[in-house]
């Protein structure tokens, strides 16, 4: 569903930084790591040899330092709360992004990579199947990848581990958690998968709420000081697209001062919405995500 609008294209060269910031309503005070992001990393130049990431989610290449390809990857950590949590190992490989991480065995992502990950349906699949783990692991569930609309993982009630009550404790109390949602932003907004990160945060924001539809659901959750930091000075800046970055700005400003009743319910009849408009115009973008749906559900037979 997903359609790169000129909001969110490349900047021309010629067009001064302030001006582009200007034009955008982009602060300049944002980090740096932020507003490269944002202007697509300007002076970043490919490295052609460097294909680590791509090898990886063509399950061809392995992760390092634990040399495991990315189903073998998938495998051990589905599910497997502890591994998610203590590992810091992972998140470099399984969401590249055009920055040097935590993990110095990880390769920084490269324009080529972008562009042949993106025209392989089986490794879009992966990295969509990476996306759900993640999501998992924080609570909560994929269920449409063409719209990025979510929900509460709440199949299995409380207290087991696996409930989404449990799940967001993570994703609250410790800070790596924190840094991981920026990357995963970043790395869903370099291969044009830019429903989910609008749709990520507006979800959180539903989740934040004391909107009818949230409240009736045990609400608000996912609201801690240093999460709700988090979401205000780092993650909602991820969003490549001005008008969609706007929105999420508005609905944070309601949600933060409680005179918007964004809940649940209503960012359900947003994203589906949105889905509706845009159901006439399937976009490149959306025959791969179509393409990697069906690879998760149908195209892991050859996990080795």
């Amino acid at each position: 569903m997903s359609t790169r609008s000129s909001s969110s294209a490349a900047p021309r060269d010629s067009e001064p930084l302030s001006s582009q910031l200007a034009r955008r309503r982009i602060p300049s005070s944002l980090p740096r790591d932020i507003l490269s992001f944002l202007l697509h990393y300007p002076g970043q130049r490919d490295d052609p040899a460097a294909d680590a990431n791509l090898r990886f989610y063509r399950n061809e290449g392995a992760a390092r330092p634990r040399r495991s390809r990315c189903e073998e990857l998938q495998r051990e950590l589905k599910g497997n709360w502890d591994e998610l949590e203590d590992r810091h190992d992972f998140v470099q490989w399984l969401f590249p992004i055009r920055e040097q991480g935590v993990n110095w065995s990880a390769q920084p992502l490269q324009l080529h990579e972008i562009e042949a990950i993106k025209s392989d349906p089986a490794a879009m699949a992966r990295l969509l199947e990476s996306y759900r783990i993640i999501l998992a692991f924080y609570g909560l569930r994929l269920v449409s990848p063409s719209t990025g609309e979510l929900a509460l993982a709440d199949a299995v009630p409380a207290p087991a581990q696996e409930n989404y009550r449990q799940r967001f404790r993570n994703l609250e109390r410790n800070w790596h958690n924190f840094l991981r949602v920026t990357r995963i932003l970043k790395c869903l907004g370099e291969f044009d998968l830019t429903q989910h990160p609008p749709s990520f945060l507006l979800f959180l924001l539903a989740l934040q709420s004391r909107a009818p539809s949230t409240l009736a659901l045990g609400g608000p959750y996912l609201d801690s000081p240093a999460l709700v930091r988090s979401f205000d000075d780092y993650w909602r800046w991820c969003v490549r697209d001005d008008d969609e970055r706007a929105l999420v700005a508005r609905v944070r400003d309601g949600v933060r001062s409680g005179t918007d009743g964004w809940g649940v319910d209503e960012y359900r009849e947003w994203v589906r919405g949105k889905a509706g408009e845009d159901s006439g115009e399937q976009s490149a973008e959306e025959s791969r995500a179509s393409a990697a749906e069906a690879g998760v559900e149908t195209g892991q037979e050859d996990k080795s």
